[in-house]
């Protein structure tokens, strides 16, 4: 028997001739699979071990017995309503004269502007030999400008307000924040032995404007040297720009452009708040996750803080990946919009006013910060060079960038959301199910989830979850007579989607092969499936599919290995057949795939307008997004899609990027725009249909599959058993 397990896809397939009108690429961009290599050779430990407490509960105040009987009948007044809200406030008001502001002297404006980096530029711009060079004054004037518009001016006074007027935000947003107490315990180990001179990076996961704000609230409580925080020019507007500054913003431009002198002294700004030892705190995402996942990472700043480390202008830095993590994303109404085909709208005061009364209604449950284990950069490329000895110094950001991402993923906390929202997108839509049957599947994923060493928010009943919820999204879900179902319109179905992609990256490459077998099983009379029929599909899904979770290892020869050796799959003399696995995880994975391979169908069935025989042959992105979404809702007009929520221009944008990872779409950058056009060897139209066809015959409407009872199930799990369970609970 041949090996069909190997990193090379021309191990697998005989490849086919260039006119062939194969569907599949011959050749494919390789720019990631080094990186994708180091990282799942890599020996370096990211995971943190959580032990989660209340934030809450650590701000008890305490005072001596007689005190708190006097004071008794006046505080039993004030713990009531109309007039709990005081005894909060008041509460609040002594805790900030007692939290601890850690706070490190950072250079003056004009210290900054004599970084050796920022006054080289400001000698070149003003040097005679240069075109079009200015007068010096000139420079330094439009250099102290920048400077002052971009610095923090963190003041302990403003911290202690912003303190307050946080807590009494959170009270009202979340029922609990919980803070990784064992995190903690290790960022403060580690602190206390940084030497003079090197820095900390807070690189959190970004779901929300809430994100900044939960770290600052946390740092505040906790002891955590407060972070000076990069924030868009985008949010320096009136009253809360200066706000956020004065609590450790500090506002950069979203694109540099050709302007040296702001990229100068934003590089110097940075090296200077790292050599006083403060903590940057950024998004290596660059903005808002807003389908659920974590985002490709955006190397700028990273970028600037790896090159002054190698030349040895900053000693160290200590990178933290930070995960946070919501039951209820307190931007999801927004992202909801943006995914329909809104436009995203600027931030403004106006806008924040008028929004403020339904942000403070908002119920979003629980929210949790976990730290993963700190990581000395300089540790990092030693390790790195340690470990593979072919690493291109180039693209030596990228692996960092990679590490950090995976360690945010592999920190992230599954929420009573997740799971309950990809229980219920299992059942048909619009379908009533019994909260019994909701329940035992939240059990099979959460142990499927236990397997993969996922970190869960919560220990309760999966019926308890279910329950949460329901409270917590009653526009999402109808309750009758013990069932439950999720509702049907574009808008629900896809903030239940947001909400089941928070554990999507788990069980991805599974699923992706999974599926693909799965599919190609039904069309094979003998219910089995040739490798060399089954590794091009999966390879060409693996590469499309992958673009939706960055950096995480869905390669189509390790994937179907890890399948076989854990007997999911089965490989007799090169026919792949299915082994010992459970018809509701074989749902639960093409659930999963079924959704994004129908979206990709309708992008592939667009980008033919592309074609030779096409007017245009070259399109701005933005503009053929639109067009896919034009499409998508003219077959769900006709009844021809399968999912209301494929609807979805973040969905559309991943599967553009994905064929784009798979040689058929190439993409350029033309001033601030983004064009596509065909790769030459898609350039045919029989190749282009062909392609379609292919892609076409992989969707499946998993609706209209029942989910398997397995047959070895000892116990029947009824609602009365249920119930029975809910009795011994209490």
């Amino acid at each position: 028997m041949r090996s069909f397990f190997s990193q090379n896809v021309s191990d697998y397939v005989t490849p086919v001739s260039s006119d062939s009108l194969s569907p599949f690429p011959t050749e494919y961009d390789a720019t990631n699979e080094k990186e994708m290599k180091f990282l799942t050779l890599s020996s370096l430990d990211t995971r943190g071990d959580p032990q989660y407490e209340d934030v809450f509960n650590h701000l008890k105040l305490s005072f001596p017995p007689f005190i708190v009987t006097f004071f008794a009948p006046i505080t039993w007044i004030f713990d009531h309503r109309p007039l709990c809200w005081v005894r909060s406030f008041v509460k609040d008001l002594i805790l900030a004269t007692r939290v601890s502001v850690v706070l490190r002297p950072i250079a003056s404006n004009e210290e900054v502007l004599r970084n050796p980096h920022i006054a080289k530029e400001i000698d070149r711009l003003s040097s005679p030999d240069t075109p079009n060079a200015e007068p010096r004054e000139s420079v330094l004037k439009r250099a102290r400008k920048i400077i002052d518009r971009m610095a923090t001016r963190q003041r302990d006074w403003v911290l202690r307000i912003f303190y307050i007027l946080l807590s009494f935000l959170f009270r009202a947003l979340f029922r609990s924040v919980h803070i990784d107490r064992n995190g903690l315990t290790k960022f403060h180990e580690k602190w206390e032995k940084l030497e003079k001179g090197v820095g900390v990076m807070f690189l959190p996961t970004h779901k929300s404007h809430i994100d900044y704000l939960v770290l600052s609230y946390v740092s505040a409580i906790y002891d955590l040297p407060l972070p000076v925080i990069a924030a868009g020019d985008n949010l320096n507007f009136p009253i809360i720009g200066a706000l956020f500054q004065h609590s450790g913003a500090f506002f950069m431009r979203r694109s540099l452009g050709d302007d040296t002198l702001y990229r100068a002294i934003l590089e110097g700004y940075l090296e200077e708040v790292l050599k006083s030892g403060s903590t940057l705190e950024f998004f290596i995402e660059g903005g808002r996750s807003r389908d659920g996942t974590i985002l490709p990472p955006k190397y700028g700043l990273l970028n600037v803080v790896l090159d002054a480390v190698k030349a040895g202008r900053l000693k160290d830095v200590c990178i933290v990946p930070i995960s946070v993590d919501y039951e209820h994303c307190p931007d999801i109404g927004s992202y909801v919009k943006y995914m329909m085909g809104g436009k995203k709208k600027k931030e403004s005061l106006m806008g924040l006013l008028k929004n403020a009364h339904s942000i403070l209604s908002m119920s979003c449950g629980d929210a949790f910060v976990t730290l993963g284990s700190p990581l000395s950069l300089q540790e990092l490329l030693k390790r790195m060079e340690q470990e593979d000895a072919t690493l291109d110094v180039r693209h030596e950001v990228k692996y960092v960038g990679a590490h950090v991402c995976r360690a945010m993923r592999n920190n992230s906390v599954m929420t009573t959301s997740s799971l309950a929202s990809a229980a219920l997108m299992e059942f048909p839509a619009g379908e009533w199910v019994s909260e019994a049957e909701v329940a035992v599947c939240i059990d099979h994923i959460r142990s499927w989830l236990h397997a993969v060493g996922a970190f869960e928010g919560y220990s309760s009943w999966s019926l308890s979850i279910l329950h949460q919820f329901m409270r917590s999204f009653p526009d999402l879900v109808e309750c009758q007579d013990k069932k439950v179902r999720a509702k049907t319109g574009a808008k629900e179905r896809i903030e239940l989607f947001y909400c089941r992609n928070q554990c999507i990256h788990y069980f991805l490459a599974d699923a992706v092969v999974l599926h693909v077998f799965a599919v190609l099983r039904e069309q094979a009379p003998t219910r089995t499936v040739s490798l060399v029929d089954l590794v091009p599909v999966v390879d060409l899904a693996c590469r499309i599919i992958s673009t939706h979770i960055p950096f995480n290892h869905v390669q189509s020869a390790p994937a179907i290995e890890a399948l076989v050796e854990r007997g999911l799959l089965v490989v007799n003399d090169d026919m792949v057949s299915l082994g010992q696995c459970e018809q509701a995880y074989l749902h639960f994975c093409m659930s999963l795939v079924a959704p994004l391979i129908d979206n990709v169908w309708v992008v592939s069935d667009v980008i033919q307008n592309l074609g030779p025989d096409a007017a245009q042959h070259e399109v701005d992105l933005n503009v053929l997004i639109v067009k896919c979404m034009e499409m998508i809702h003219a077959l769900e007009k006709e009844g021809k899609m399968y999912y209301t929520f494929v609807e979805n221009t973040q969905m559309v944008r991943n599967n553009i990027e994905g064929l784009v990872s798979a040689c058929v779409l190439k993409k350029r950058k033309e001033g601030s725009a983004y064009l596509i056009s065909l790769e030459e060897s898609y350039n045919e139209t029989a190749k282009l249909m062909a392609l379609h066809e292919s892609l076409g015959s992989l969707r499946k409407d998993m609706n209209k599959v029942r989910l398997a009872e397995e047959e070895s199930s000892e116990v029947a799990v009824t609602d009365d058993v249920i119930g029975l369970m809910m009795d011994v609970k209490k």
